[in-house]
């Protein structure tokens, strides 16, 4: 019997059947604690979406992610130069996630 899609890989297929494909995710806001996200389509087509699925649909179909500089500069994290040698990069963590993980 096989083994049916996880709603996340869903809905990758389904747009790749019908021939939209996800050109990149964008986390564009914060509101009430929550980072906000927008999924991006040809014809500048912009579908909101929480960041936690657009960032699990963008790792299945290969689309990039971008956060907008206004979001990194308010809330992101600058590593002291130590740190940043000794950290990991978001690609090479998600090389260790399996769609199992989500």
């Amino acid at each position: 019997m096989p083994v049916e899609p996880l709603t996340h890989d869903l809905v990758g297929n389904l747009l790749a059947a019908l021939g939209h494909p996800l050109l990149e995710v964008r986390v564009v806001g914060r509101r009430e604690e929550r980072f906000e996200s927008e999924l991006l389509f040809h014809g500048n087509v912009r579908v909101p979406a929480r960041t936690s699925d657009s960032v699990n649909i963008a790792m299945r179909v290969g689309s990039p992610i971008y956060v907008d500089e206004r979001v990194l500069n308010e809330y992101g994290v600058d590593p002291s130069p130590g740190e940043q040698n000794e950290s990991a990069t978001v690609s090479d963590q998600a090389a260790g996630v399996s769609t199992e993980d989500a």
